[in-house]
């Protein structure tokens, strides 16, 4: 991807673990830089228990663009979707008592 994500520390106006999501050194073109921003935007007016609130945002000294989220513990994403590919190799799941496609289950919390 054109970012990463860390769990970071904020501390003004107050002390809170977040989760700031970085865009990685040398993913400056025009294009990148703009799908960064459409996807904090995005977020930014997205009200859902399920996504991770925007909490703030800007630009590091080194020109790098930036946003931090509420950080929630859990799996990360990836680990999930490596599973769930895994899982869905052939299109059906075989790990419920009845196997349905795998673009109909319900994820799990």
């Amino acid at each position: 991807g054109f970012g990463v994500v860390w769990l970071a520390e904020r501390r003004v106006p107050y002390e809170q673990k977040v989760a700031l999501k970085l865009i990685n050194p040398g993913m400056d073109s025009s294009s990148v830089l703009g799908r960064f921003e459409q996807e904090r935007q995005a977020l930014a007016i997205m009200n859902h228990p399920n996504v991770a609130k925007v909490l703030d945002g800007g630009v590091t000294e080194q020109g790098r663009p930036y946003f931090d989220m509420e950080y929630v513990k859990g799996e990360p994403l990836s680990a999930t979707a490596m599973r769930a590919s895994s899982t869905c190799a052939h299109g059906w799941s075989s790990s419920s008592r009845s196997a349905m496609p795998c673009s109909t289950r319900t994820p799990r919390a």
